[in-house]
């Protein structure tokens, strides 16, 4: 169940963003799907939560890097 209501905001928020990108864009007539293509690719393109976890769980290497700096300091 908690997939199809991530879909349903997941495509309301592709709706909203496509009306805007066409009222930005003066509101032509016949380019819907131009429109909702945009929003669709800028909403794959967006991070999700669980993205954001995953990146955020793979160790870097930057800490130990700077902490041996400061010993040569």
């Amino acid at each position: 169940m908690a997939a199809r209501r991530t879909t349903g905001n997941t495509e309301h928020a592709i709706r909203e963003r496509a009306y805007y990108l066409w009222e930005q864009d003066g509101r032509p007539h016949g380019r819907d799907l131009e429109f909702w293509s945009r929003a669709a690719a800028e909403a794959a393109a967006k991070p999700t939560r669980a993205k954001a976890a995953k990146v955020a769980a793979v160790p870097t290497k930057i800490a130990p890097v700077k902490a041996a700096a400061k010993r040569r300091a």
